[in-house]
């Protein structure tokens, strides 16, 4: 008699979760590097969504970390085991050097509610004719990223971008702008002499920010071949 029970609640256990459905997202990769791209171009590629489950995969947002990327997902509702796909576009703009943006999708798949990809690129300069003896500033970052890595959420990290002016004319940065209120920039001086270093303070407070996720700060400068600078800061914001 026991052993008929408990067979009875073997078999309606195993009929319950047999009866279970979900969706379930996945990718082939998690990545798309453009490699080595001019400043201002276009170029474009794609991630094909899979849903690995048994139930209807239903993608919410798809939010970007910066205007440089856009995004088009013309199916938003995927039956199991169908895929779609999200269209990539990337302009760096007058970005410089290596680069890296972040798409995020917002779905009811039960493995990964929140997901992110990784967009990469190296952004090269492009050549502007200056006469070596002309007389104007020249602004150069030696490093212009700075990646703070897992940051717990609430804590306020901080890194300074140094610079130096090489040109032959002061230096005068006329304004700082960050990406959003998260992110605060402050001048060591708003004049710097020819041959003489300058240091930006970038604060980055992540208490209302979450996942993976880049901010810019953007440096206007009398400098007539690079009169905007873009440096980036990177965060893994955790709870």
């Amino acid at each position: 008699m026991i052993k008929k029970i408990l067979l009875v609640l073997l078999i309606s256990v195993i009929s319950i979760f047999a009866q279970e459905k979900y969706a379930e997202i996945s990718f082939d990769y998690l990545t798309i590097d453009f490699g080595k791209i001019e400043q201002n171009s276009h170029v474009y590629s794609k991630f094909e969504i899979y849903n690995k489950g048994n139930d209807t995969l239903r993608i919410g947002e798809v939010l970007v970390s910066s205007l440089s990327v856009q995004t088009r997902l013309f199916k938003r509702v995927i039956a199991p085991q169908d895929s779609a796909e999200l269209y990539i576009q990337y302009n760096p703009d007058i970005r410089e050097r290596d680069q890296m943006e972040f798409v995020t999708l917002t779905s009811n798949a039960r493995n990964k509610p929140r997901f992110q990809l990784t967009v990469k690129a190296f952004v090269k300069v492009k050549e502007l004719k200056v006469e070596t003896d002309a007389n104007v500033p020249e602004i150069y970052f030696p490093v212009m990223t700075h990646n703070f890595g897992v940051v717990k959420k609430g804590e306020i990290k901080s890194f300074e971008f140094k610079f130096i002016n090489k040109g032959k004319k002061s230096l005068k940065i006329q304004n700082l702008k960050s990406t959003c209120g998260c992110t605060a920039a402050i001048m060591s001086s708003n004049e710097i002499p020819p041959g003489a270093k300058g240091v930006i303070k970038v604060e980055f407070d992540s208490t209302t920010q979450s996942g993976k996720l880049r901010r810019s700060v953007r440096v206007i400068s009398n400098d007539p071949v690079h009169p905007k600078t873009y440096l980036n800061i990177y965060a893994d914001v955790v709870e």
